[in-house]
């Protein structure tokens, strides 16, 4: 597809023009906190023009309580549909992103809670910056009554650890493809996007990662994925969540390398085809580029998590050393992981 087939090309955005929100949601047994998220969304200072949300079939009257809610405030431009079948987290995000009409869309999770003033203060950054896309912005943990959780974030990380190097508060910061391929930068509660990006997603996605991970590569390929360094909002950690980064579960380092091994075996595939995915997305040399080598990292690392070939694992740390340092900010321990469970293929069994 052509970058201006969905109109990625540098325009004018009027500064006085407000923008069509839009605010998607896939909800799945989110009862708890729920009424939370939704006064959240209501009661920002710039009111959002429509909230889409889909119910993947809730058995704890989530969907009842979403149609309530939305009855009892008289929610223009809110409405909520119940699949029948059971689609997944993939899906459902999918489905509810295909129904959204707006030129910028906020995605939002059930059991989370935004700042008042964050549709106000994204919708001007992405008026007064045509190059934006997609950003994400910074977000706080807290515990299941609502309360801050303390993190401090590693030396030279931002975002709670998921961006790899410093960045000054408040600042605003373009994220190349390369950090965001190694590394989903934030979660899909801290992220808007344009329209535009929203079209190239339901193009081209097989839903075979994440959806957030999905769209910020997306919008990095594009070269228009960017970070702002402020907090717009909470994060919540509990028991059962659907994805969690797990910052409380407490395992011990053993169970937790077999859950990564485990893991990854199950991802390097997929990952493999995703890296195809956005090959098909036309962009710069560089990107293709760098793509073309991440593909060829992949399929090293599928050879030594499946046939164990240590002098397969010595290739792939000289590859990730090559790639970070053409196109910095690689997470090493990927290539350990493999490492280990190359030097350990009966770990798994043992923990059974």
């Amino acid at each position: 597809m052509l970058i201006s087939d969905v109109g990625l090309t540098a325009r004018k955005v009027g500064v006085r023009r407000k923008m069509k929100i839009s605010v998607v949601m896939a909800t799945y047994n989110g009862a708890a906190f729920i009424i939370e998220q939704l006064d959240s969304i209501r009661l920002q200072s710039r009111k959002v023009d429509e909230v889409v949300i889909s119910d993947d079939r809730s058995s704890d009257g989530t969907f009842e309580i979403v149609k309530k809610y939305i009855d009892d405030y008289h929610l223009r431009g809110w409405s909520i549909t119940y699949d029948t079948i059971g689609m997944g987290l993939r899906d459902n995000f999918y489905n509810a992103l295909s129904q959204v009409t707006g030129d910028l869309v906020f995605l939002a999770d059930q059991d989370n809670r935004w700042i008042l003033d964050k549709v106000a203060i994204v919708e001007r950054i992405f008026m007064e910056n045509p190059k934006i896309y997609c950003l994400n912005n910074s977000f706080k943990y807290m515990d299941e009554a609502g309360n801050e959780i303390s993190f401090k974030n590693k030396p030279n990380t931002e975002n709670n650890g998921l961006i790899l190097h410093r960045i000054e508060p408040g600042a605003i910061e373009k994220i190349p493809i390369s950090l965001n391929l190694n590394k989903n930068i934030g979660p899909g509660l801290a992220m808007a996007v344009r329209k535009e990006i929203v079209q190239l997603y339901l193009e081209f996605s097989r839903r075979i990662e994440l959806h957030d991970f999905e769209i910020n590569c997306i919008a990095a390929v594009m070269d228009a994925l960017f970070f702002y360094n402020r907090v717009l909002d909470f994060y919540r950690i509990f028991e059962g969540q659907s994805v969690s980064i797990g910052i409380v579960k407490k395992r011990s380092k053993i169970m937790m390398l077999i859950e990564k091994i485990r893991s990854g075996k199950r991802g390097i595939g997929d990952r493999c085809r995703f890296i195809e995915e956005l090959l098909s997305i036309e962009s710069s040399k560089e990107i293709q580029e760098y793509l073309s080598t991440m593909l060829e990292l992949q399929r090293v690392r599928e050879s030594v998590a499946v046939w164990h070939h240590l002098d397969k694992w010595g290739d792939e740390h000289r590859m990730y050393k090559a790639i970070g340092k053409q196109y910095g900010n690689m997470d090493m321990r990927y290539c350990y992981i493999d490492l280990i469970s190359a030097l350990m293929p009966n770990l798994q069994n043992r923990s059974k």
